[in-house]
């Protein structure tokens, strides 16, 4: 699903979304036996294919998973109290909406099969399992309350005020046993600016965001970038104790290191994962497991910048003919500004280190000499 996710039915799309079957996909022999309208609709398929982004469930959002299952069981098992929640935060790239997204498709499919008789709707009853909704900027209580409704399908009036359309919003939530909320880029949450007026109108929505997570039974699972920083967690530099601080499990998403063993490790999976499923006639599996350091310098370690510079440099070899992943292919793709300047500025410390080693050794034989 290349669309945004703005509405329920969006979400249930994406969630029944049939898996991706790769198509018939010719060899090389048998490519260029074929008439040209046909090469040319066989070549076609193959570079969608290698463009398509591929979603690697690894070993830490794995560990990420289990973590919030857990906490939704005690939720699910647990009184009338208000509930225990996640933040997931850490730098832009590193895959916090895509994991977002991704655990709550995975257990609503997992109900789905499961529990398949929930979702035969009966009458008004649409059971809901996972409500997934992005904040926009600056989004304060009248913003979420009004998209919030509109994502449910929930009638409202032009006029009607925030707290009527959140009670609104709420019973909904109960009536679809809503079980998860999804709340991504909580960075939002109240961004007023840093004015008196601006302070109490984050505190507001923090207010909002805190009332939401104590009159529903969904375990509420947020993203967002430098949450430490929100609302969420200190009133935008106020004075009060926030609640939500004390219920809300903070977890991080963070750019792959090649520091050590164990990172490398994960690193040339992450690759290997990335490299699997393309259709190239010259590359062999691996090739590029052996440029995972240059692969790290180019990237920075951030999943989407590589995943990015992957799926790019397959599609132009196959317009190249190249039909193989090399470094000199690869160092034509243009990934994004950030990567680009780290890679440049990697790339003068280590002119620089050479220099000063090539100096050091001309000194040391003249010394000699």
């Amino acid at each position: 699903m290349s669309e945004a996710i703005v509405s329920f039915e969006d979400w249930t799309n994406w969630v029944l979304e049939p898996p991706y079957q790769a198509p018939a996909l010719v060899g090389e022999q048998a490519l260029s036996a074929l008439a040209s309208a046909e090469r040319q609709t066989a070549i076609y398929l193959r570079r969608v294919h290698n463009s398509r982004e591929i979603t690697v469930i690894n070993g830490p959002i794995r560990a990420i998973e289990e973590q919030v299952r857990r906490r939704h069981l005690l939720n699910q098992n647990s009184g009338p109290t208000a509930r225990f929640g996640f933040v997931l935060g850490g730098p832009t790239r590193t895959g916090k909406t895509t994991v977002l997204q991704t655990f709550g498709k995975l257990f609503e499919q997992d109900l789905r099969t499961r529990h398949p008789e929930r979702f035969i709707n009966e009458g008004l009853e649409r059971y809901t399992p996972v409500v997934y909704y992005s904040l926009p900027q600056a989004a304060g209580e009248k913003t979420i309350s009004k998209g919030l409704a509109d994502y449910l399908n929930v009638k409202h009036m032009p006029k009607e005020n925030e707290h009527d359309i959140t009670v609104k919003v709420l019973k909904e939530l109960q009536r679809m046993r809503t079980e998860f909320l999804l709340i991504d880029e909580i960075q939002n949450l109240g961004r007023h600016g840093d004015s008196p007026a601006g302070r109490r109108a984050g505190q507001r929505a923090n207010d909002y965001m805190k009332n939401l997570c104590n009159k529903t039974s969904a375990t509420p699972f947020f993203a967002g970038t430098k949450v430490e920083e929100s609302g969420l967690f200190n009133e935008f530099h106020g004075s009060r104790v926030t609640q939500t601080s004390g219920r809300f499990t903070l977890l991080k998403t963070r750019p792959y290191g090649v520091g050590n063993d164990a990172e490398l490790k994960q690193w040339r999976e992450l690759i290997l994962a990335l490299e699997k499923p393309l259709h190239l006639y010259k590359h062999q599996r691996g090739d590029l497991v052996k440029m995972a350091h240059y692969l790290h310098e180019r990237t920075g370690g951030y999943v989407s910048t590589l995943s990015q510079l992957i799926r790019e440099a397959a599609v132009l070899a196959i317009d190249s003919s190249n039909e193989r992943i090399d470094r000199a292919l690869l160092d034509t793709v243009e990934v994004d500004y950030l990567s680009t300047e780290a890679y440049s500025d990697f790339q003068r410390q280590a002119a620089n280190a050479t220099a000063k080693r090539a100096e050091s050794a001309k000194q040391s034989r003249r010394r000699a000499g």
